[in-house]
């Protein structure tokens, strides 16, 4: 079985001007596949995209349902997680800041799902993080439910004292690389295999976002290891 959380077919990345396939068609093209698809998505205009893709492949078991992922992948847990005969991948694959650790949690308990994180630090969380003058609450709070914890504001903002004596929390240097540290660190808790992360960059070599895979088995991290080892650029495709 898959469960996925996914955007469109096709990924449009407008700030590094490519277009590349997007998780949906990669995992419909499998084969032999999956038994059953899930898809979910928050934005009206990407479940329509994902819909007129359905009939390209009409032997797949494919279910599309419009609304906040975390809750819907929650949801499907609470049904199927308790049957013997359930494996799955969930490919987590967020706009920003939206995956809450809480339903990473809720996978990892079940036993039954191993994980495909897209963790968007370069593309999103780090753009979000703005300098100690220009900080947004309300992002920040985003970011809470993206780790599960506060602990990332000490990481990014460490408390300094200028000469005056008065506190200081400037924006450290190497951000990004901090919080994949602590993201790590924190799914080597809930899952037995954490594979090392997979960055991923545009064909202009930019930093993009990480790959990271967990889940319960020795067996799947091997796997997962070979994948993700085979490079960082992602190929380019055309409309």
């Amino acid at each position: 079985m898959s469960e996925l959380w996914s955007e469109a077919g096709i990924d449009d990345f407008k700030d590094i001007d490519e277009f590349v396939l997007g998780s949906p068609i990669r995992s419909l093209n499998i084969n032999p596949g999956f038994d059953k698809h899930y898809f979910f998505d928050l934005d009206d205009r990407r479940v329509a995209e994902l819909e007129a893709l359905k009939p390209s492949w009409p032997d797949k078991w494919v279910h599309i349902e419009t609304g906040d992922a975390n809750k819907r992948i929650r949801k499907l847990i609470s049904q199927i997680g308790h049957r013997r005969e359930v494996r799955g991948v969930a490919f987590l694959d967020p706009y920003g800041p939206n995956l809450e650790w809480q339903t990473v949690v809720d996978l990892a308990a079940s036993k039954k799902f191993e994980v495909i994180i897209n963790l968007p630090i370069h593309m999103a969380l780090n753009r979000l993080l703005m300098k100690d003058s220009q900080r947004r609450p309300d992002w920040e709070e985003m970011v809470d439910r993206c780790f599960g914890t506060t602990d990332w504001r000490e990481i990014t903002y460490p408390k300094t004292t200028d000469l005056f004596g008065d506190t200081l929390t400037p924006k450290a240097d190497g951000v990004p690389e901090l919080l994949l540290q602590m993201y790590v660190k924190r799914l080597r808790e809930i899952f037995p295999e954490v594979a090392t992360p997979r960055l991923i960059r545009n064909t202009k070599n930019s930093p993009l976002y990480y790959l990271i895979w967990a889940g319960p088995h020795r067996k799947g991290l091997v796997g997962a290891e070979y994948v993700l080892g085979h490079g960082e650029k992602l190929a380019k495709k055309n409309r």
